[in-house]
């Protein structure tokens, strides 16, 4: 007995002595799983359990009091850690952690150069990139480069701005950040350097009807958009033929300049502007006889009732 010392006998009645080691005596209690057991009143005390953690993730650990700690291989393909940061999925495999692939160290910012050292212990890490370029979000903004954020970080900045200008006057250029530039037509009939405005195109469009002159005073034939054919002139007074139309290549009108009832006391002048026009040169005759008409419509109302030298309408030439 581990706990005791061995006795004496005693000679008169032949009985033997067995003595308690003192408290504390070293002792063992049969157990692979207990350390430090003592002797407590000439019995051994277990001690404490024994640590069977071998440090392996891919063992399962426990005592047998008969032999100690047993480590047991965990099924393959468990989860496991195998110390590397720069590593992952890592598994078990026969009772080692292999390592997986490559950690995925991207922030997801442009800004930032994103690598792994497996001597640190967060592994990834983000070096800033102060001057490189970007792609701040912003559709009407060019060359946006990665700035320092003053806190020791870095952000992507905006650059100058994009020229949505397409050299077409007769669009408004604009841009939206979220799908860039943008082109609108202007209202047809705007003027622009090679006549009107039609569909979001200098110089093209559809021509315009010719205007009919009342009795007295002959119209002036309307010029159009584009280069459609212009109207006749109204009977009567002096009736000014439309012009082609002041963008594209459209035929002049012929001005009617007939007499016609109701014409005062004299007979209208069938004066005439007689219109022609080429496709090169339909905006400039256009302009031209619109400028035309308009000038005589408002010299006929100035000028109309005015006694002449036969004591009826004047004729007026222009």
């Amino acid at each position: 007995d581990a706990c005791h010392d061995a006795g004496s006998c005693d000679p008169a009645n032949g009985s033997c002595s067995s003595p308690a080691k003192p408290d504390g005596t070293t002792c063992s209690d049969g157990s692979a799983c207990t350390l430090a057991d003592q002797c407590s009143a000439g019995t051994c005390v277990p001690g404490s359990q024994v640590t069977c953690d071998d440090g392996n993730g891919c063992t399962s650990d426990s005592c047998d009091p008969a032999v100690g700690c047993a480590y047991a291989n965990v099924v393959d393909g468990s989860a496991c850690d195998d110390g590397n940061p720069c590593s992952a999925s890592d598994a078990c495999q026969a009772g080692g952690c292999v390592g997986g692939g490559p950690v995925d160290c991207d922030d997801g910012d442009v800004c930032t150069a994103d690598a792994c050292d497996p001597q640190t212990p967060a592994g990834c890490g983000h070096a800033p990139l102060v001057g490189a370029s970007c792609d701040e979000g912003d559709l009407c903004t060019v060359q946006d480069t990665c700035a320092s954020d003053g806190l020791g970080g870095v952000l992507c900045t905006p650059g100058s701005a994009l020229d949505c200008d397409d050299l077409e006057p007769c669009t408004a250029d604009a841009c939206d950040p979220a799908s860039g530039c943008t082109h609108d037509a202007v209202p047809d009939g705007t003027l622009c350097a090679s006549g009107v405005c039609f569909g979001g195109v200098c110089g093209a469009g559809a021509g315009g009807a010719g205007g009919g002159g009342s009795a007295g005073g002959g119209g002036a034939g309307g010029d159009g958009a584009g280069g459609g054919a212009a109207g006749a002139g109204g009977q009567g007074g002096h009736a000014a033929g439309g012009g082609g139309g002041a963008a594209g290549a459209g035929a002049a009108g012929a001005a009617n300049g007939g007499p016609g009832p109701g014409n005062g006391a004299g007979s209208g002048c069938g004066c005439a502007l007689v219109g022609s026009a080429r496709a090169g040169d339909s905006s400039w005759l256009a302009a031209l006889a619109w400028l035309a008409g308009a000038w005589g419509v408002a010299r006929r109302r100035v000028t109309r009732g005015s006694p002449g030298a036969s004591g009826g309408v004047r004729e007026v030439r222009y």
